[in-house]
C-alpha cells in the first residue's frame, strides 16, 4: 500500500477505517463517519470559536474537579473512536471540541484517542460546519447513543441542547440564546452559565 502523505491521496467514494487512518502521514485534522473522511484544514478554527471552546472548557473542568477519578473531559485534538471494535472494523472517528466520558468498562483510552461512548458531547460550531453537526454527527452520536449533545453558535450566541430519551432518540431539551444557565441532563454536577462563554 502506498504511503498516504497528503489529505489529496483519498478517495473521497472510498470507506476507510480507524487502522487506515493510523497509517497516514499528513497533517490535516481529519474525521471519519462511517469510514468516510472529512478533513479540517484552510481557515481553521476562529478566534471566537476558540474562545468559546476554552471558556466553556473551564467551567465544565472546575465543576467536574471532585469526580475526575470517574470522568474524563477532553477538548481537541484528542480523538474520539466511537465504539468498541477493533481498529480495522472502527469507521467513526471525530474530534469533538468537548467530550465528558466516564473512565470505566467498556470505555478506554490508547495514546492516540478514547474508545467509547461520551456522555456529554458539545460542538461549536459555525455556518461552515452545522450542515454537518446537525446532521451526520447528529445521527451518528444518536445512533451510538450519546446520552446529551448540544450544539453551541457562539455567532448567534444560541445553544440547543439535545437529550436521548427512552426511545434512544434525541429530542431538544432546551434552547437558550444569550445569558442564562443550561444543566447537563446526564451530569447534573454541570450547570453552564452561558454569561461568562460569550463574550459581552
Amino acid at each position: 500500500m502506498d504511503i498516504v502523505t497528503d489529505f489529496s491521496q483519498l478517495d473521497p467514494t472510498h470507506q476507510y477505517s480507524y487502522a487506515d487512518y493510523l497509517t497516514w502521514e499528513f497533517g490535516e485534522w481529519v474525521e471519519l463517519i462511517g469510514g468516510y473522511c472529512t478533513a479540517f484544514n484552510g481557515l481553521g478554527k476562529s478566534p471566537l470559536h476558540q474562545s468559546t471552546v476554552s471558556r466553556l472548557g473551564m467551567q465544565v473542568h472546575q465543576q467536574l474537579a471532585s469526580q475526575k477519578a470517574n470522568y474524563d473531559i477532553w477538548t481537541l485534538p484528542l480523538a474520539l473512536i466511537l465504539g468498541y471494535e477493533k481498529a480495522e472494523q472502527s469507521f467513526n472517528l471525530v474530534m469533538p471540541d468537548i467530550y465528558v466520558i466516564q473512565k470505566a468498562e467498556p470505555n478506554y483510552t490508547t495514546d492516540w484517542a478514547w474508545h467509547g461512548v461520551p456522555e456529554w458531547i458539545v460542538e461549536v460550531t459555525d455556518s461552515r460546519t452545522l450542515p454537518v453537526d446537525q446532521g451526520a454527527k447528529y445521527d451518528l452520536y444518536q445512533y451510538f447513543g450519546v446520552k446529551d449533545y448540544w450544539v453551541v453558535l457562539p455567532e448567534e450566541k444560541r445553544i440547543v441542547a439535545n437529550v436521548l430519551n427512552e426511545r434512544s432518540q434525541f429530542q431538544k431539551a432546551a434552547e437558550l440564546s444569550g445569558s442564562g444557565q443550561l444543566s447537563v441532563h446526564s451530569l447534573p454536577d454541570i450547570s453552564i452559565d452561558w454569561s461568562d462563554v460569550f463574550e459581552p
